[in-house]
């Protein structure tokens, strides 16, 4: 009888090992804020990391908007307050701030057990989007995107700092 049982926990601790080593691989699709889409294969543990700092950033996402909008009014405050001189066309008017950002996105497309079959996947997809027609983005939409995007990484690397440094 103890024998029995004996075999069946090493034979249950063989099986859960087994299980516990079988990776997966996702077929990830992520959108960045300048509208930027790209596709990857990510393990389990990667994708985990993904969602961790997409999540991260979203919690700072509208205080960077609120930062770069006011840097944005101040600056066209700023060109506005220029007069042209005697002779010169003035300069033209900064454009509004673009009201359509939003944060960095992540669509899973597909889980596999092998990364071989992610791959093949992921070319597809890949192949697939290629065909589509790209976005056409204005100039001050990416400049926009881009100020977002810095503010988004300085608070990020802001908010971090602190909780590593409690330890």
């Amino acid at each position: 009888m103890k024998r029995s049982f004996l075999w069946m926990v090493v034979l249950g601790g063989l099986i859960g090992a087994g299980v516990a080593r079988a990776e997966t691989f996702t077929v990830v699709e992520i959108t960045d804020v300048q509208k930027k889409v790209t596709q990857e294969v990510k393990s389990a543990q990667e994708l985990a990391d993904l969602k961790k700092a997409i999540e991260a950033e979203a919690k700072v996402f509208q205080n960077a908007v609120e930062a770069v909008r006011k840097e944005w009014a101040a600056a066209a405050s700023a060109a506005a307050a220029i007069k042209p001189k005697p002779g010169e066309k003035p300069a033209p008017p900064s454009p509004p701030f673009p009201g359509n950002l939003s944060p960095r996105k992540c669509m899973e497309k597909g889980n596999f057990p092998e990364k071989e079959k992610a791959q093949k996947s992921l070319e597809q997809l890949s192949k697939t989007a290629a065909t589509a027609k790209p976005q056409q983005l204005s100039e001050a939409f990416t400049k926009a995107a881009s100020a977002v995007q810095a503010k988004i990484d300085e608070l990020v690397k802001a908010a971090a700092v602190p909780a590593t440094s409690k330890k």
